[in-house]
């Protein structure tokens, strides 16, 4: 099941390749200053899930539907519901402002790296991470040392073997070394316990790229001196293996027979 989009004008559709079916989303009656935006699925309550994260707009005349010179303070979500084939409103706590990154999936669960947010410690990163199952927010710290290293160093975070992963490399090197961690993830009771363990090392390449995923026990890096190119890089062999796709990103894609029209 895939995504289909066209701030207030945007048009929705779930499209599944496996299909071909298509359906248009109604519009949610809330316009928002959108800030984030990402598409999942649920396995345990088997649902997918459009979220939308961002500062309301007030109505503005009869003519105008909205007037975005009036935003709203607040950080808020929108939720559309396959199975329910509505929106919701949601308020948290834990929703802030800020640069987002693309959302990663992690079972079923998406994630986002937030940067430069107006609600948080200034200048510091961390990541905001919305369980599908239940339509709550929470915020994830990243590795101390990171936010406080220098700040020509990038992170990126990834899905890796049912885990939240995250790259850091200096964005202006000379070559590809970066550190991986990973979140490991305990609960007790109500709460989560997190703690990130740094689980790979990578030095010097003979090619020169930026971490952007992880797949299948592999490293895909975007070849920084290629236009739009990717190469792969196996941390068990150490071997680098270009890939003759040309792109601007990668998305990963699994096949479902799931319907677009869950109501019927």
């Amino acid at each position: 099941m895939e995504l289909f989009f066209g701030c207030c004008v945007f048009h929705y559709g779930l499209w599944n390749p496996a299909t071909r079916q298509f359906k248009k989303i109604e519009e949610p009656q809330q316009c928002i200053n959108l800030l984030s935006e990402g598409f999942c699925h649920s396995s345990k309550i088997n649902d997918y899930k459009l979220v939308r994260t961002g500062y309301f707009l007030y109505p503005a005349t009869r003519r105008t539907r909205y007037d975005r010179r009036r935003v709203d303070s607040v950080v808020r979500a929108l939720v559309f519901s396959w199975k329910t084939d509505s929106w919701r409103t949601v308020e948290d706590g834990a929703l802030l402002g800020g640069s987002f990154s693309d959302p990663v999936t992690v079972k079923g669960d998406l994630c986002w790296k937030v940067s430069g947010e107006r609600n948080y410690l200034a200048n510091e990163e961390l990541v905001l991470a919305f369980d599908s199952s239940n339509d709550v927010f929470r915020r994830i710290e990243l590795p101390g040392l990171i936010n406080q290293s220098n700040p020509s160093y990038t992170t990126t975070i990834t899905e890796f073997k049912g885990s939240l992963g995250l790259f850091v490399f200096l964005e202006y090197g000379s070559n590809s070394g970066f550190d991986f961690w990973v979140l490991n993830e305990s609960r007790t009771g109500g709460n989560i316990r997190c703690c990130w363990t740094r689980f790979l090392t990578v030095g010097t390449l003979s090619k020169i790229g930026r971490p952007i995923s992880a797949w299948r026990c592999k490293i895909i890096l975007k070849n920084l001196m290629g236009e739009n190119s990717f190469f792969l890089y196996d941390p068990i062999s150490r071997e680098i293996i270009d890939v003759p796709i040309l792109s601007d990103d990668v998305y990963e894609y699994v096949e479902t027979l799931a319907s677009v029209d869950e109501t019927k």
